[in-house]
C-alpha cells in the first residue's frame, strides 16, 4: 500500500519511502511526488515513535489518517 509520513522536526514536509523498500508505486504516490508534495527517503521503524502524522494514500479514497499502536496520528482526510 501506498504511506506517507509528516515528521514535525523537519517543517511538515511529507515524505513516502522509496518503492524499493516493499511500497506499492501507486498512482496518488507518484501523482503527490510529481507536484512535490512528497520527498522519497527511507523511513526507518523507530522513527515512526516521533511522526506527527502517518496517513496511507490511494487514488480513489484519498488520504486516510491512521494511527500507530492505538495512538490516533491524525482525522481522517479526503483529497
Amino acid at each position: 500500500s501506498e504511506m506517507c509520513i509528516r515528521d514535525r522536526c523537519i517543517e511538515g514536509r511529507w515524505y513516502t519511502p522509496p518503492v524499493s523498500s516493499g511500497l506499492l508505486p501507486g498512482i496518488m504516490r507518484q501523482v503527490m511526488l510529481d507536484r512535490g508534495e512528497l520527498v522519497e527517503r527511507v523511513i526507518r521503524i523507530e522513527e515512526l515513535e516521533a511522526i506527527e502524522d502517518l496517513r496511507l494514500i490511494n487514488s480513489v479514497r484519498g488520504q486516510i489518517g491512521v494511527c500507530l499502536a492505538n495512538r490516533p496520528l491524525s482525522a481522517v482526510v479526503r483529497a
